[in-house]
């Protein structure tokens, strides 16, 4: 039988049952968050200030190409954000022994922390460790079998008083629909790119934070964007906002707006989305947000 003092993760669902995590199964959810988003993340396991064990998330913004400045510490202890040439990251960990995400793992022998560089092909701080098949499997959580390398858990919202989710996924199959029968009117292919439109669900969230006098987190997106793209292509979307529920109207106004015909009007080899968002106010009032977007060599 297994040791009660043997280090044990749950999986994601049992977390949720749970409704509470140690902090090394915080880091594993925050980076497999950060991962599906499109994110460099690694879960970095280590020891804090006062040098107890400690677990947090690493996010190169260039990979191994990352300065200083552009490596982030995701602490889900303390729900902060450092950057590794920040004064409060060597004052927040002691050390960092291994680091890992769904694709490999990395053990660190660099003797002190302030020397260590977050290049993992750096063989003065890194030794990467030898993996075969089945153990990365295991890193992998979850199979990624239906849109890979993204894993097929979906994990789901609980349901207000009325189904958002359900009315949001309508909106989009509509929506995706009539952009479908437009384009094949005019001889176009359209190809869906799913993750894509998981990644516009950021998008959308700071369009409703924008509309109503809060700061957005636009940067946020557009770091995402730039990651998705690969060379020469670029994301173009379009975003509009109704007040009603008639799905019926959404793509005549739409299908009006000179920067969702532009989109339309994209050649076969790009990836299109469609990502809604509902908001609920009081005495009845609805914000309903629909992005349009396309990927490609537009």
């Amino acid at each position: 039988s297994t040791s009660a003092s043997e280090p044990r993760w749950h999986s994601f669902p049992a977390l949720l049952a749970k409704g509470r995590a140690t902090a090394e199964e915080r880091a594993l959810l925050l980076c497999s968050l950060l991962l599906g988003y499109s994110l460099d993340a690694w879960c970095c396991l280590g020891a804090d200030e006062r040098g107890l064990p400690h677990a947090w998330v690493l996010v190169r913004d260039k990979g191994d190409a990352s300065v200083p400045a552009e490596v982030t510490c995701w602490d889900p202890r303390s729900a902060t954000k450092i950057k590794a040439d920040d004064a409060r990251y060597l004052t927040s960990y002691s050390s960092v022994d291994t680091v890992f995400n769904d694709r490999r793992i990395l053990v660190c022998h660099a003797d002190v922390l302030a020397r260590v560089s977050y290049d993992f092909r750096d063989a003065r701080s890194w030794l990467t460790v030898p993996l075969d098949d089945e153990v990365t499997d295991v890193l992998r959580l979850y199979p990624s079998t239906f849109c890979p390398p993204f894993a097929d858990l979906a994990l789901k919202r609980w349901a207000p008083a009325w189904e958002v989710e359900a009315i949001e996924e309508v909106i989009e199959e509509r929506v995706l629909a009539a952009a479908r029968v437009h384009r094949e009117a005019r001889g176009l292919a359209t190809a869906v790119d799913s993750h894509l439109a998981q990644l516009l669900h950021v998008a959308l969230a700071n369009c409703e934070l924008e509309r109503t006098g809060v700061p957005s987190q636009a940067s946020v997106f557009e770091g995402l964007a730039s990651r998705v793209c690969g060379p020469g292509e670029v994301l173009r979307a379009s975003p509009v906002q109704f007040n009603h529920l008639r799905v019926s109207l959404y793509w005549p106004t739409m299908s009006d707006r000179a920067s969702v015909r532009e989109v339309l009007s994209a050649p076969p080899s790009t990836s299109f989305a469609v990502r809604s968002r509902v908001v609920q106010y009081p005495e009845g009032a609805v914000a309903v947000w629909v992005l349009f977007a396309a990927k490609g060599r537009i």
